[in-house]
């Protein structure tokens, strides 16, 4: 296989990835609160997945997804020293919203895609690698991030979510919870999950 054909493979496999993500990332927002924006993902049943920082205080926020529909989700549960909060979407604001399965914490040098709502840009997407992990046990990527991820998606190459999207570490790196804090968060919530 000659190197353009491998690029050509890779480059279609990787937009294909970010088009299934993106539409299980939805924009929140709270209420009243202006250039507050960040991402959440879908997990199933109508639990979405964010930053505490994204929801703030707030016990209901705004959530628009890809297509443009707009509904009001209730903070189900906080857990603010891993900064996630889990959200409940009415039913009828799930009926055509996919949804990505946990998978575990990528290793170093590992490929990821990051997915999130910067500056109102619906869906954008970030490629890049894990370098490392911080103190608190964040997994860092040289993924590019801008305001407007937090809460959003690092998946993996076969688009499971591996991090929620939270802090820029750097300006060249950003950092993602880890799977397991999520899992602890909707085992604490009582939500079922893959």
């Amino acid at each position: 296989m000659s190197a353009a054909s491998l690029l050509t493979r890779l480059s279609d496999a990787q937009a294909e990835a970010v088009r299934r993500v993106r539409d299980a990332v939805v924009e929140v927002s709270r209420p009243g609160r202006r250039g507050g924006r960040g991402a959440g993902t879908h997990l199933g049943g109508g639990r979405v997945v964010t930053c505490a920082h994204v929801v703030g205080s707030a016990r209901e926020v705004r959530v628009r997804t890809a297509s443009g529909a707009v509904g009001t989700a209730c903070v189900e549960a906080v857990a603010r020293g891993d900064d996630l909060a889990l959200l409940a979407l009415p039913p009828e604001a799930v009926v055509h919203l996919p949804a990505l399965r946990l998978g575990e914490a990528p290793a170093l040098g590992a490929q990821v895609l990051a997915v999130g709502h910067p500056g109102g840009s619906v869906g954008a997407a970030s490629a890049g690698v894990v370098v490392g992990h911080d103190e608190a046990g964040r997994t860092l990527t040289d993924a590019h991030l801008r305001p407007g991820h937090s809460g959003g998606a690092l998946v993996d190459a076969t688009g499971r979510l591996v991090g929620v999207l939270a802090t820029l570490s750097a300006p060249d790196l950003g950092g993602a919870v880890r799977p397991e804090a999520v899992r602890a968060l909707l085992t604490a919530a009582g939500a079922v999950h893959g």
